[in-house]
């Protein structure tokens, strides 16, 4: 009995957005020859945070895209056209709840660049904070074109809006399990898999309000800045 479309799309994706998952953390474990840390150090200096996001991330990034230019996917994940919220409710809904994030991320900011000016400026502060901005970007920038633009955009062509919706959030929360890959204790992935997920509505919300990918891409580049300068 051959299986319904909807269940071979979300196997694809499923598979798609695993093995990205798998690159990234698989290249940041092999660059420990070059830059041996464990994972809760990898933001611990500037060639710490180069060798183990910035690089790993941005060839990942760079992966991606050459597959999704050859699938024909670059329009559909950078240039659609987002469905329209119908409700008054679900709009104001999706307007205040990021706001409120982009209000706790500036809170977090301005305190820990406070402290790190007061507390932990040094000669290779300049250098760390750069490779942290650039770092998060590509972060930023991967996670949402894999999932508020390619998950959920795959998911739409044979599964609902809010199916999709969970499709991508679900998918979200699973990349970061193979962190454990990277070094990342169990426990810790785990979490990260139901708090990624939360956070993941939230980018969602500010696709959908604003219609546009680049919106989300820039909060979450600007939250997972906010949020790492605070462990300087």
């Amino acid at each position: 009995m051959s299986q319904p479309a909807s269940t071979k799309r979300f196997g694809g994706i499923a598979l798609i957005t695993i093995i990205f998952s798998f690159i990234w953390t698989g290249t940041s474990r092999l660059l420990s020859v070059v830059s041996p840390t464990g994972y809760d150090d990898f933001f611990h200096n500037s060639s710490t945070v180069f060798w183990h996001v910035v690089v790993p991330v941005g060839l990942t990034l760079i992966i991606f895209l050459v597959l999704m230019a050859k699938m024909g996917r670059i329009n559909q994940i950078y240039f659609r056209q987002e469905p329209p919220l119908r409700s008054g409710a679900v709009k104001a809904t999706f307007i205040i709840i990021p706001i409120l994030m982009i209000i706790f991320a500036l809170w977090i900011f301005g305190g820990s660049l406070r402290d790190i000016l007061a507390n932990h400026w040094g000669p290779d502060a300049l250098l760390r904070l750069l490779a942290i901005f650039i770092g998060t970007g590509f972060v930023g920038c991967l996670e949402e074109s894999v999932f508020r633009g390619f998950a959920l955009t795959e998911a739409r062509k044979t599964h609902g809006e809010g199916q999709s919706y969970l499709i991508s959030i679900f998918l979200f929360g699973l990349w970061h399990l193979p962190n454990i890959v990277a070094g990342a204790p169990i426990l810790q992935s785990c979490i990260q898999f139901v708090t990624t997920m939360i956070l993941g509505s939230g980018f969602y919300m500010v696709l959908r309000s604003t219609g546009k990918l680049s919106a989300a891409i820039g909060l979450h580049w600007f939250w997972d800045f906010a949020v790492t300068i605070g462990q300087f």
